[in-house]
């Protein structure tokens, strides 16, 4: 059964068609696509299949100078995009795929087709049609290395914005002793040109030692292509920045580890592993202002891995943590009202 798949995918030409293709087109398109969704899910006849095939053929390639726009929409105009979308037809089983170059930027598309098989009418199979090709839901992004040769390892996924034209997501580039996260948007300016932005984290494994007992583990930037700086835009921001300060001064978190955060209520919870290896948890108030508790121990007696790092989960109006042993094991305990964290347990 064949569903609302013929008329779902006209839906999403039809939207991204809509002040592109001339109107008639594109009523033309949906009245074949009901025809041949009602064929679909309950054929009558072979000779009934096939007309509703042709018709919605027919409509289909009538819109074939408006398959690019519906192809690339809210992609820029990268180079070469428009050699792999000319290579695409409304027929392509494949849809669209190639790669492509935005600076130091390689990009992979990929695009998957509808095809729909009718039930046979009585003991006559029936031929499958291909719909079309959908658009390109995510592009793969790796990084050039800046010294040569192949790409950085790591990459990531962009996928399109559901409420507006454009593509982001995440890249993560591990390098060994330094690992690099960045969030990522990738828009179509209003003249077609792209528009590409990048908010990198850079991370050090073994953290820098500086002077005077400081260490440097993370650095920041942001790249952009085609993308201007407002400082006027950020002094205007400085004031709302709160400044930031220690949850508990007197415990040493280590760097090697993430540190987890979960609300339940109006009660917040952060778990760390610290310098000593035990696994700590500090609670506050939700409401602004409100100060954290010392980040006590949750089981003294236990050691846990660093690199393993922590999570914290709402349970109810309790919270639930996770840690690694040094061995590998998951490790779990959950705090109690009125009790307090109970004693980690394997998991």
């Amino acid at each position: 059964m064949a569903g609302s798949q013929v008329t779902d995918f006209t839906n999403q030409v039809v939207s991204a068609l809509g002040g592109v293709a001339p109107a008639a087109k594109l009523v033309a398109l949906s009245n074949a696509a009901n025809t041949l969704q009602g064929a679909a899910n309950a054929p009558v006849s072979v000779a009934q299949w096939q007309a509703a095939v042709a018709g919605w053929v027919a409509a289909r390639n009538d819109l074939k100078s408006e398959l690019r726009s519906y192809l690339l929409q809210g992609l820029p105009n990268i180079p070469g995009l428009d050699a792999l979308a000319a290579a695409t037809g409304w027929d392509s089983a494949e849809g669209l795929h190639g790669e492509l170059d935005l600076g130091p930027l390689h990009l992979a598309l990929a695009s998957a087709s509808l095809t729909v098989q009718p039930p046979p009418v009585g003991a006559q199979a029936l031929d499958a049609i291909l719909v079309g090709p959908y658009q390109p839901l995510g592009i793969t992004a790796s990084i050039a290395s800046p010294f040569g040769g192949d790409a950085l390892p790591g990459g990531g996924s962009i996928f399109r914005l559901p409420d507006k034209p454009g593509f982001a997501g995440l890249l993560h580039i591990p390098l060994g002793a330094v690992s690099a996260d960045a969030s990522a948007v990738l828009e179509r300016m209003p003249d077609g040109t792209p528009s590409f932005l990048a908010v990198l984290g850079i991370t050090f494994t073994t953290p820098i030692q500086l002077s005077f007992g400081f260490s440097l583990d993370r650095v920041g930037g942001i790249v952009g292509v085609h993308r201007t700086f407002d400082a006027e835009a950020l002094a205007l921001a400085a004031p709302f920045f709160v400044p930031m300060t220690p949850i508990d001064s007197g415990v040493t978190v280590s760097a090697a580890g993430p540190v987890a955060l979960a609300i339940s209520g109006s009660r917040l919870a952060v778990v760390v592993v610290g310098a000593d290896r035990v696994l700590r948890a500090a609670f506050r108030d939700a409401a602004p202002g409100s100060v954290w508790t010392t980040l006590d121990p949750i089981d003294p007696d236990v050691a846990v891995s660093p690199l393993g790092g922590a999570s914290v989960v709402a349970l109810g109006d309790q919270f639930g943590a996770v840690a690694v042993l040094p061995d590998g094991r998951p490790c779990w305990s959950r705090f109690v009202t009125n009790i307090g964290w109970l004693p980690l347990r394997v998991a």
